[in-house]
């Protein structure tokens, strides 16, 4: 970012006299919404914090050793040590780079040391040619690697809570790990993103027939954690042809993996004879069984009562009689509880982290994003409509207060309907008419 602007800009000694807190200011003076010095003094916090735990460790540039100890970042220190040159005060942030460039790359080097086809949780790198199996690795050098090619995860400790030490006498150092599990729980937080909506771009999509869906009866939670690794390598592979069986895509790229061990799931996936033109269909169906059980799961914070005003702003809000088709000036019951089940299963079982005081509009409404409104349901309408008092907090209570009462009117239409039928047979005097 400094070197975007100043490079070419600002001579070095006006960059010795001007600080990181000065350079935020100027930079941020004409946004009247603040919005660019949050964004900034946020990439300032977080590049400091970077730095000053890398100081121990910075010794060296490039096999020379640094001049001095690499000093500790402060916003008032001058912005030339943020400048990426390999000179004077700006070697201590090259010196940083190469450290963590060698740490990767130190990793990189133990992980090609497994042999190939060994280990389940490396098959996405394998490539096999005429004569052997081996690891295919790309090779990019720093300055022309783009943003999406550097990973960036944070709270990775929460996925390696599914080890544990080997209790045996004499290999208490050792550590086993869930590998499927590790998989599963890294999937569901990328799946959780936007990659639906991508996967959506990559393959066209389509309902699945009637006649042809599945019945998931158990495992649901099982069967959701397989249907995202499949929707990853689909990212990963670039997609693939739309009338390809699911379970050949699988075949094919996934041959030996956790997949095929997970013997319930796979032959789930086997039996339906669905295509890949049907994989966001089927995430979104099993994900709607998994929300029926675990909404009364999710942590307590997110289980707090209705009051009146509130469940009469979600009265006003839905329209409980409408089916999808139909055109309405309110939310369709349905469609909000698709929402509500969504957003529980994609963000609130995988990050505790989520403010219960947040209104859920800045989730379900500001942000489009999170993909968890069915496509029938417009902007406009939800915009209009939903109510600003409903909190995260909320949620659970919510989800039951709209089921309860739209399964209460649908038993009502239901039992109308059939009225309408007995009175038409008995005015008939039970005469059934042959259609013309």
């Amino acid at each position: 970012m400094l070197s975007s602007s100043f490079s070419y800009n600002i001579e070095r000694q006006k960059a010795h006299q001007l600080t990181f807190q000065q350079f935020i200011e100027n930079e941020s003076e004409d946004d009247d919404t603040g919005k660019t010095r949050e964004f900034l003094d946020a990439a300032f916090n977080n590049f400091a914090n970077s730095w000053n735990c890398l100081i121990p460790h910075i010794k060296k540039n490039q096999c020379q050793d640094l001049p001095n100890q690499m000093p500790k970042l402060y916003n008032t220190i001058s912005i030339i040590y943020g400048l990426y040159e390999p000179t004077d005060e700006s070697l201590y942030l090259c010196a940083a780079i190469e450290f963590l460039v060698q740490l990767q790359n130190n990793f990189l080097n133990d992980i090609i040391e497994i042999t190939p086809g060994v280990c389940q949780s490396l098959k996405f790198i394998e490539k096999s040619d005429a004569q052997e199996l081996r690891y295919d690795l790309q090779s990019i050098s720093l300055e022309n690697a783009k943003s999406e090619q550097i990973i960036n995860y944070d709270d990775i400790y929460e996925i390696f809570l599914y080890c544990q030490y080997d209790l045996s006498l004499g290999y208490g150092r050792e550590i086993h790990y869930d590998l499927y599990k590790i998989e599963a729980e890294l999937a569901l937080e990328l799946v959780s993103i936007k990659i639906l909506e991508e996967i959506k771009n990559l393959i066209p999509q389509e309902p699945i027939p009637d006649n042809n869906k599945p019945t998931i009866s158990e495992n649901q939670k099982e069967l959701l954690s397989a249907i995202e690794l499949i929707i990853c390598f689909l990212k990963q592979t670039s997609g693939g042809d739309c009338n390809t069986l699911i379970s050949d895509y699988i075949e094919k790229w996934m041959k030996l993996s956790v997949m095929k061990r997970n013997n319930s799931s796979y032959e789930l996936l086997l039996r339906t004879g669905l295509q890949l033109k049907h994989i966001i269909a089927l995430y979104e169906l099993v994900e709607e069984h998994v929300a029926i059980i675990v909404v009364d799961c999710i942590p307590s914070k997110y289980q707090a009562e209705l009051d009146e005003s509130i469940k009469e702003a979600i009265t006003n809000a839905i329209d409980f009689k409408q089916s999808a088709l139909e055109k309405s000036t309110k939310i369709p019951a349905k469609a909000f509880l698709t929402a509500l089940k969504s957003f529980i299963v994609r963000y609130l079982l995988v990050n505790e982290h989520i403010k219960e005081r947040d209104r859920l509009s800045l989730y379900l409404v500001d942000d489009n994003s999170l993909g968890c409104w069915p496509n029938y349901i417009s902007e406009g309408i939800i915009e209009a409509n939903f109510p600003e008092n409903l909190l995260i907090s909320h949620i659970c209570n919510a989800y039951k207060f709209i089921k309860e009462k739209k399964d209460a009117i649908d038993k009502e239409n239901k039992i109308t309907e059939s009225n309408k039928i007995e009175r038409v047979v008995r005015k008939t005097g039970g005469k059934r008419f042959r259609k013309s």
